[in-house]
């Protein structure tokens, strides 16, 4: 059996540093995963961080633990630039990263950003999305059009909006 910790990426906890400390004493102290939470906002307004760039500063001062964001609102990413951050991150962190996916936990969340709350709509998006990142984690050439394509391309050239 392993064992790993979840940490919250809000309030006090926002703060790539510290966590990159707490991963690093995790590792000293024996744990065998250091995970942070991955949302789209923080209902409370509390200070919050990215949780690929907490990652990415602890997987540059830990040497074994496992690594990853629980879980990933992948309805909420643009399948083609999930799949760069990850595998920018695994070699990073040489191997370590595990990825987890799912709906998103608030639908209130998604539509405060103007993202489509609908829980089958995500989770096609989930699906269809998954289905994207294997391909371009193959690196193998390939075509792909689904349901959710345009939505995606038309999320990546939207002007960013405040949360």
């Amino acid at each position: 059996m392993k064992y790993g910790l979840d940490v919250s990426i809000t309030g006090a906890y926002a703060d790539a540093g510290l966590l990159t400390d707490l991963a690093a004493l995790a590792e000293e102290a024996g744990w065998d995963g250091f995970f942070v939470q991955d949302g789209l906002l923080n209902a409370d307004a509390e200070a919050v961080v990215d949780p690929w760039i907490a990652l990415s500063a602890i997987a540059l001062h830990t040497q074994r633990l496992r690594i990853g964001a629980f879980m990933t609102p992948l309805a909420a990413y643009c399948p083609w630039q999930l799949a760069r951050q990850t595998v920018a991150l695994d070699h990073l962190s040489h191997g370590r990263l595990i990825f987890g996916a799912g709906l998103g936990e608030k639908a209130q969340d998604f539509a405060a950003v103007g993202d489509d709350p609908d829980p089958r709509r995500r989770a096609e998006k989930l699906d269809e999305g998954l289905a994207i990142l294997q391909k371009l984690w193959s690196g193998e050439a390939f075509s792909f059009h689904g349901a959710h394509t345009y939505d995606w391309m038309r999320q990546t050239s939207r002007k960013p909006r405040r949360v």
